[in-house]
């Protein structure tokens, strides 16, 4: 009987070595499916999503301009408005 276990567990371990084996060699195929596909990540972050972002802060940065421009036009038109009304004021107490 003792031998028969002995057998037993020598096949036992004969499997789980094979097992070992076959593991590792999953684990270098997964390692490197992982590595290709953070690789595609990385790229489509870099091609698309930085590109986007770039486009979206100029967008933001050409509506800022443009708000600023149109602020300062209001404001040199509110003077003249300003103006023409103390002229028009004036005329009507002279007239």
């Amino acid at each position: 009987m003792d031998q028969e276990m002995l057998e037993m567990f020598n096949l036992l371990i004969e499997k789980m070595d094979g097992f070992e084996k076959r593991m590792d060699v999953m684990e270098q195929r997964l390692d490197s499916k992982i590595d290709s596909v953070e690789t595609r990540i990385t790229v489509h972050m870099e091609n698309n999503i930085g590109k986007r972002l770039d486009a979206l802060s100029d967008g933001y940065k050409m509506n800022y301009e443009q708000h600023w421009e149109t602020e300062t036009r209001v404001d040199v038109l509110d003077e003249k408005v300003g103006t023409l009304e103390d002229r028009v004021s004036i005329l009507e107490h002279v007239g």
